[in-house]
């Protein structure tokens, strides 16, 4: 149910207009806050990725302990 909470969250996107970046009264300062904050955004996607890549990660192995534990339960069950 998790991964499925996951998938279906709808991503923050942030986003510059265009005029802004292309403008021609824009200094090289400007660009370079531009630079900079797409910088920054990628590095916290990245960061962001690892966390939902190691929760995956755990989501499985729990996974895989849960169907290990129903099989034993099964196992258990009287057969009719």
């Amino acid at each position: 149910m998790s991964i499925v909470f996951l998938l279906m969250r709808a991503p923050r996107v942030h986003q510059l207009p265009q005029e802004s970046l292309y403008s021609s009264n824009l200094g090289s300062n400007s660009r370079a806050e531009a630079i900079s904050w797409l910088e920054r955004r990628l590095y916290y996607l990245k960061e962001e990725m690892l966390m939902v890549e190691a929760r995956m990660e755990s989501m499985q192995h729990e996974y895989s302990s849960l169907k290990a534990h129903l099989q034993r339960l099964e196992r258990l069950r009287p057969k009719s």
